[in-house]
């Protein structure tokens, strides 16, 4: 009896054993090798940066910054018009 091995089932073979599923979709697993552009300086960024290393902007739409916190805050504080006309005499100065 001959035993022929295409190259399909030399993988299966190689791999099963070790607790590989070759049926398994690949689409389950999450996607952290692809890195991401800077949309203002182009520079190239780890998948697991929320902001670019280079510019310090936020790589995607969800990422609130500090400053953006901040403004929200102060919008909603009574003394949000005092602290502003205080920024205004400071930069004027």
């Amino acid at each position: 009896m001959k035993l022929q091995l295409d190259a399909k089932k030399i993988k299966k073979i190689s791999i099963k054993p070790v607790g590989i599923n070759p049926e398994s979709k690949m689409s389950t697993v999450p996607d952290i090798a692809t890195p991401i552009q800077c949309k203002r300086c182009g520079l190239i960024n780890p998948k697991s940066h929320e902001f670019c290393g280079g510019c310090t902007a936020p790589l995607s739409g969800n990422v609130q910054t500090k400053h953006e916190k901040l403004l929200n805050v102060l919008e909603q504080s009574d003394m949000y018009d005092e602290f502003k006309e205080f920024l205004r005499s400071k930069i004027e100065a």
